[in-house]
């Protein structure tokens, strides 16, 4: 058995009662931005949790409305959503840091 370093190089976010995500996607937003860049050495995870199921559901298919994007710069919305139909559908590189 391996034994476990003294110093864990994980940094965990959570975001309790995260209701459709949208909070839990602005973090891993920013690590993406801004703490990946500058501490490369860490690895960053991003939790979520809600008592209500149906909000989780929309949480985990990370699809928004106009509504709840309004505020994400031009820049970031092209680089991490892709917009179908009258919805934003978060990035891949987003959805794998947060866990539902």
């Amino acid at each position: 058995m391996k034994k476990k370093s003294a110093f864990d190089k994980t940094i965990r976010f959570w975001s309790a009662a995260s209701s459709s995500g949208e909070e839990a996607c602005t973090i891993a937003l920013l690590i993406l931005q801004k703490f990946r860049l500058k501490y490369p050495q860490y690895k960053f995870e991003v939790y979520a949790s809600d008592i209500n199921s149906d909000v989780v559901k929309m949480a985990k298919d990370g699809i928004y409305a106009d509504y709840a994007i309004r505020n994400i710069p031009p820049n970031l919305l092209n680089k991490y959503f892709v917009k179908k139909e009258n919805r934003y559908h978060i990035d891949k590189k987003l959805k794998d840091l947060v866990n539902l």
